[in-house]
């Protein structure tokens, strides 16, 4: 009953029968429909009791258990390659410090560091010496022109490329790891590949089946990681690039191929969509364990002869070739190909079909939906989440005043937290437009909240600083999880009608990861441009930029809340039926031939004349039966072909009122 009630499962043993006051509860619950019942002719119904459901063949066990644990394998790659970027930027950062290896097997054998061990000053003012001798040490390799500790202000500082003021300790270092546009060129590589997903993959599927199409995916992962290694090995920075792309398609592939299998191997929709409720919380998942071992391997103080920085980056890329392996797996031996069928019923070529017309063409029709659900992609990552989730553990000291290996926790467990409670809040609340506005509106707030809060001179106090920072990032997380994610993808769809809906998603999935690619890469560059340079307060950078993220905030909200409407079906015709043509209408029925409605099913004279009238409590019922029928019309011993409600309406005290047209017997309705 837990899991029904927070995760959306099927209660172990539904309730057939409760109060009359539950009645309308349990039938609001999509439960089986209702049929109250009266204990006696003078009692009024105080029970309800719900008809035993017709019994549907069971999916088969073995496509549910391959849906769900091909959905698992893609939700943990796209959440290891997020996981990767604030990962790879802490340890890149600390591995290239030379100033923090204290020993000299770990200053000479830093990977790509270029650190020297020796007790040379260099450009070392004699000064900084305080009469002492000269101490080994580990230093830069540009030690003998660049000496940066010795400027002692922002513009002396700055005059040197190579030195960076550090404005949490206040005081001039050398600078370390990736420039600003570096930073954004490399997280913006993996986003790169998760928008070539999206807009390759029906294609892929349409040509060949799902089998092949997770090897296929699984053995660009093994390329992707493959890359990688080289390129950290031999410090290569177009081959991290490259890999990052292969493994980013990769991983969005497997995501948006295990989507698809799981909607053309389980026929109940209900629980396809179950079974695809797994990627989110397996991304959220490798993303918080990826945290875990970046704060729970950090260096110590003392890294003399330490090589884990380099090895804990090899092993969560073997990490990757797992994954690929599981895949390869999976399409070999996991997966069963689905039967899917043309129009005409021959066999299709791949796993998808596409209509003649294509996917994007019928979207032309639907340009204003299609532009309102672009504000809900807009709304999930262009208010900033791939900046907060990547660059904090950047900026951590300076931003929120932790250490940088503890931020990428903080960020991973907030969003983590917020994804599970966003399980509850949508039990509760179903109204899916209500959460997405108020997810917006409660964006903005948390941004200008964490904006003000990261503002230079506004909070000068750390600790202040440093509770307000957490608090402005676990509030982001909470109104983005479980109000815009949580309902971001059945809104954007419910948007277009059916037809457009498979072409809607694909490019909502690419839009997605363009919001990313966009984010990632600018905001690290518009940071040190806004903030005069690497040496400037980057506190002020980060402030505009969270201002800017909440202005898309408001943007998103003026454009839903006017235009943020479900597409609804037009609706059926209706006649207006009034005292006056009630009769006219009985006898126009009674004398009218028999027909035959596009369902195939005949509509007999006999039962054209059980349209009846009969007054109820000073209303008027109008009931309309049909009957299959076959042999002699007037016939009227044999029940065989017992009558059928097709439509019944209670006509109002003010004898006016409208009915919907059967669409399989509408021409006996409009007689």
């Amino acid at each position: 009953q837990f899991l029904y009630f927070i995760g959306g499962l099927p209660p172990t043993t539904p309730p057939r029968t409760c109060s009359a006051f539950f009645c309308s509860f349990v039938s609001s619950r999509d439960m089986d429909p209702i049929v109250p019942v009266a204990k006696s002719d003078d009692d009024l119904p105080a029970v309800c009791i719900s008809p035993p459901p017709e019994k549907e063949a069971p999916p088969p066990r073995g496509q549910v258990a391959a849906a769900l644990l091909y959905g698992m394998l893609g939700g943990a790659m796209f959440g290891a390659g997020l996981g990767f970027i604030p990962f790879y930027f802490v340890y890149n950062t600390i591995g290239a410090t030379c100033t923090g290896y204290t020993g000299q097997v770990g200053c000479e054998t830093a990977p790509h560091a270029g650190c020297v061990w020796t007790d040379a000053l260099g450009a070392q003012p004699v000064s900084t010496l305080n009469g002492s001798a000269p101490v080994a040490s580990c230093k830069y390799g540009d030690f003998e022109s660049v000496y940066c500790p010795q400027y002692a202000t922002q513009d002396a500082c700055k005059a040197h490329d190579a030195c960076v003021f550090d404005f949490s300790k206040e005081e001039c270092s050398h600078a370390a790891g990736f420039k600003s546009w570096e930073s954004g060129l490399f997280s913006s590589s993996y986003f790169i590949g998760t928008t070539i997903g999206p807009l390759t993959v029906n294609h892929v599927l349409s040509v060949l089946k799902y089998r092949p199409v997770a090897v296929l995916y699984a053995v660009l992962a093994i390329v992707g990681a493959a890359f990688m290694h080289l390129g950290r090995a031999f410090d290569v920075y177009g081959l991290l690039l490259v890999g990052f792309i292969f493994f980013g398609c990769s991983a969005t592939g497997t995501r948006l191929t295990g989507n698809l299998f799981a909607f053309a191997a389980v026929p109940d929709p209900v629980l396809a969509g179950r079974l695809t409720g797994v990627l989110q919380p397996m991304t959220e998942l490798m993303q918080l364990l990826a945290a875990l071992y970046v704060y729970s391997l950090r260096p110590g103080d003392d890294r003399s002869g330490d090589q884990r920085i380099n090895t804990i980056v090899h092993a969560h890329l073997t990490l990757w070739h797992l994954f690929g392996l599981l895949g390869i797996a999976c399409g070999a031996f996991l997966l069963k190909e689905v039967d899917v069928r043309l129009r005409d019923g021959t066999a299709a070529k791949g796993g998808v079909v596409i209509p003649p017309e294509g996917l994007l063409a019928p979207l032309a029709k639907q340009k204003a939906r299609l532009g309102v659900g672009l504000t809900c992609c807009m709304a999930l990552l262009a208010t900033g989440l791939p900046a907060i989730s990547a660059y904090t553990p950047v900026y951590a000291k300076l931003i929120v005043g932790t250490e940088p290996t503890v931020a990428p926790l903080v960020t991973s467990s907030s969003g983590s937290a917020a994804g599970l409670l966003a399980f509850l809040v949508r039990r509760l609340v179903s109204r899916t437009r209500v959460l997405m506005l108020t997810g917006v509106a409660g964006l903005f707030c948390s941004l200008c909240f964490f904006g003000t809060v990261v503002m230079p001179g506004v909070v000068t106090d750390d600790s202040a600083r440093h509770a307000l920072g957490i608090t402005g990032i676990a509030l982001f997380y909470l109104f983005l999880e479980t109000c815009v994610g949580s309902t971001f993808f059945e809104l954007a769809l419910s948007l277009q009608p059916p037809e457009t809906r498979k072409g809607g998603g694909a490019v909502l999935n690419a839009a997605l990861n363009v919001c990313s690619l966009i984010v990632a890469f600018t905001f690290p560059i518009a940071v040190t441009s806004i903030s005069g340079g690497p040496s400037g307060n980057q506190r002020l950078g980060w402030g505009v930029m969270l201002f800017v993220f909440a202005a898309v905030a408001v943007f998103c909200f003026l454009v839903q809340f006017p235009c943020m409407h479900p597409w609804v079906a037009p609706p059926l015709a209706t006649e207006v039926v009034t005292d006056d043509n009630l009769t006219s209408a009985a006898m126009t029925a009674r004398s009218s031939a028999a027909a035959t409605p596009r369902s195939g099913k005949v509509v007999t004279p006999r039962a054209l004349q059980s349209l009846n009238v009969t007054p109820e409590s000073g209303a008027a019922r109008l009931e309309v039966r049909s009957a299959n029928h076959s042999g002699d019309d007037d016939d009227d011993d044999e029940e065989t072909d017992a009558a059928r409600p097709v439509e019944s309406v209670l006509v109002n005290s003010r004898r006016r009122s409208s009915y919907a047209v059967d669409p399989d017997h509408e021409e006996l309705a409009s007689k």
